[in-house]
């Protein structure tokens, strides 16, 4: 932050954090990795399963995904924040990020496959990707509102504008609906 993400090398990572620069590259692998690093998306995947034992699929998402963030927000708020503003500012790690979007929705499809009350493979991919987007919407909220209200409240509001759209027309032929 005080000298550009750009511009800090591992070496003045590994200087700052007082071990080598192999030390770094062994834990991350990547500069990019330092930031996009944490511990959420298992926990995160955990309660989804969890919910979706006794829940329907988009309470279970939306709860699972509220009381991660609750837990998440109460222990780091200010360094997920300064974390989230980089990712929304740095080219590669908006690169990554998109990558790791990619990653978490194949984990969020395959749980919704197994555990999604009988749906579908098409169904669990649209409803994964729609998940993503929902939460990376929240975030860029949250960022442009400088952290002022609790991330859950901004994802609660997109959750809140999905259930408003109107449902679309059933394809009745079995092929996929224009």
């Amino acid at each position: 932050e005080q000298n550009g993400y750009e511009a800090v090398t591992i070496e003045q990572i590994a200087q700052a954090a007082e071990v080598g620069p192999a030390t770094v590259y062994r834990s991350f692998g990547t500069k990019e990795r330092i930031v996009l690093w944490d511990e959420y998306d298992p926990l995160l995947l955990q309660e989804v399963s969890q919910e979706l034992e006794t829940k329907p699929l988009l309470l279970a998402v939306e709860t699972a995904l509220t009381n991660a963030l609750n837990r998440v927000y109460e222990a780091d708020k200010r360094r997920i924040l300064r974390r989230a503003r980089l990712l929304l500012s740095v080219p590669s790690l908006v690169a990554q990020s998109a990558l790791d979007s990619i990653m978490l929705r194949g984990a969020l499809k395959e749980i919704f496959r197994t555990q999604g009350q009988g749906i579908d493979d098409v169904h669990s991919s649209v409803f994964a990707a729609v998940v993503v987007s929902l939460l990376n919407t929240a975030v860029e909220l949250w960022v442009a509102d400088n952290g002022r209200a609790p991330l859950r409240d901004w994802l609660q509001q997109c959750f809140a504008a999905l259930e408003k759209l109107p449902a679309p027309n059933e394809p009745t032929n079995g092929s996929p609906g224009r």
